[in-house]
């Protein structure tokens, strides 16, 4: 009795060989969040899906946010492009009504990849989101346009350093800039996303 087949009994590491269940991720609704097949690639195609899933949202961005995701150097911002370009001409519409607009257009597959991707799919016409999924969609867009607008200050603050070893009068913009990124940055963090 002195040898105990049980390698678990009177073992205090016991415990880490417990076989334990990942945490599950809940949304602030209470509903069990399934997470997407594959990530996203970037935030550019991040913002490009919860557009066209939620296209209400578009109104409530600035001019910068716009003019940052619509650089057409990108598939998404081609994509947002095109998606601006249906917003300023019909108005908002739903994903369905976006979908037959983009039907044999080069972008299709890469908006129907980005839907298909959703953690959640697009909003069904007949079913209202709640006030707190709305506010929490939109919560979501400006930490990640916040996010792609730090990403995009901190590198104009390394080629404004970089401008500056021949132009000492960019040591200004450099700190306008750097004051700019760190308003962005602590805007963030009491958002409690760092």
């Amino acid at each position: 009795e002195r040898y105990n087949n049980d390698s678990t009994q009177g073992n205090k590491y016991a415990v880490y060989k417990q076989k334990i269940p990942p945490k599950q991720a809940y949304s602030s609704n209470g509903k069990l969040r399934t997470p997407a097949k594959t990530a996203p690639a970037g935030r550019a195609e991040h913002a490009a899906r919860i557009l066209l899933s939620d296209p209400a949202l578009w109104d409530f961005l600035s001019h910068d946010d716009h003019a940052m995701l619509c650089e057409p150097a990108t598939p998404a911002g081609q994509l947002l492009v095109w998606f601006e370009a249906q917003m300023n001409e019909h108005g908002v519409q739903p994903w369905g009504a976006l979908r037959e607009g983009l039907r044999e257009h080069e972008l299709e597959s890469m908006a129907l990849r980005l839907m298909a991707e959703t953690e959640s799919k697009p909003a069904d016409p007949s079913k209202t989101q709640t006030k707190d999924q709305a506010i929490e969609t939109q919560q979501e867009l400006r930490a990640l346009l916040d996010r792609m607008h730090i990403d995009r200050l901190k590198t104009l603050e390394a080629q404004t350093i970089e401008a500056a070893k021949a132009d000492p009068t960019q040591l200004q913009r450099y700190k306008e800039i750097h004051a700019r990124r760190k308003q962005l940055t602590e805007s963030l963090a009491s958002m409690g996303d760092k």
